[in-house]
Formats: C-alpha cells, structure tokens, sequence
C-alpha cells in the first residue's frame, strides 16, 4: 500500500526477513568458527534490535488489528526463523551443537537471547546496563555454553 504504515513495514520486514540472507556464513565447521559466527549473528541481532526495536514492536502491537501489518511482520519473522534454523541444523550436522535440542528450538532460543531481550527491556523501560559489546559477548556466551555438542554426551535425562 501507498500508506506510511505500509512504508514503514516494508521497511522493518525487509530488515528482518533479510538478517540471515545477509548473515555471515561459518568460515569453518571448526568449533571455534562456528563460535565467531555465532557471535557476529548475535551482534548483528543486537545491533538491528537497537535501531528498529521500538518501532517493530510499535507494529507487532499493531499486527493485532491491522491484517496487513501482521502479514509483514510474520513473513520477516518465519523467513528469519527457518533461516537460521537451517543454518544450526548443519552445525548440529557436523557436530558443533547438540543434538538432544532441535534446531528450531535452539533457533528461537536464539531470537529471545538477542533481538527478543533488546525489545523487551525497550518494553520494560528497563536500563539496559551494557554496552552493546559486552552484551553480545555475554549473550553468546550464555547461548555456547547451553548450545554446544559436550553438554549432551553422557548424559541422561
């Protein structure tokens, strides 16, 4: 549509629908490849959510009443999602990730550590207490050591 609110959406769901076409790509299936990785996505995750944040959950809001809000939104979304899911399918594939976990979930794990955290304290109105760098160290961190193949040899459930 010729509307702001459609500018505005095509706008935000380009963004979000192309963060893992553009994503950086593992260099290497070598675990700490896979980590570096992991880490440029976080930050790139991080970074997005800090500059659009406000304004995609503005429209996520909206998405509620407005069809065409919602078609956006959700189609950027689910681009995204299966996205990076098909990425961390391959690293399960070659033995970086556990795979006790399946790759959707460990997808949206992901989504709720990086870009999901930054919105909801924009949300909360909560300080946000880290420099963006020590944020995406300390998410990927967090995400590697709950992600990674070691933690689910061995052990039962």
């Amino acid at each position: 549509g010729g509307t702001l609110l459609g500018a505005i959406v095509e706008e935000i769901s380009s963004r979000v629908a192309g963060l893992t076409e553009d994503a950086p790509v593992p260099a290497s299936w070598s675990t700490d490849a896979v980590r570096t990785w992991l880490h440029d996505l976080v930050t790139l995750e991080i970074t997005s959510a800090e500059r659009i944040g406000p304004l995609a959950l503005r429209l996520a809001i909206e998405a509620a009443w407005v069809p065409e809000v919602a078609e956006a939104v959700g189609s950027g979304t689910s681009t995204n999602l299966a996205g990076l899911t098909d990425r961390l399918a391959e690293c399960q594939a070659h033995g970086v990730l556990r795979t006790d976990i399946g790759a959707d979930l460990l997808a949206e794990a992901f989504f709720a550590l990086t870009s999901n955290l930054v919105m909801s304290r924009a949300l909360l109105g909560a300080p946000p207490g880290y420099a963006t760098d020590l944020l995406a160290d300390q998410l990927t961190a967090l995400f590697w050591s709950a992600a990674t193949s070691h933690h689910s040899e061995g052990r039962t459930r």
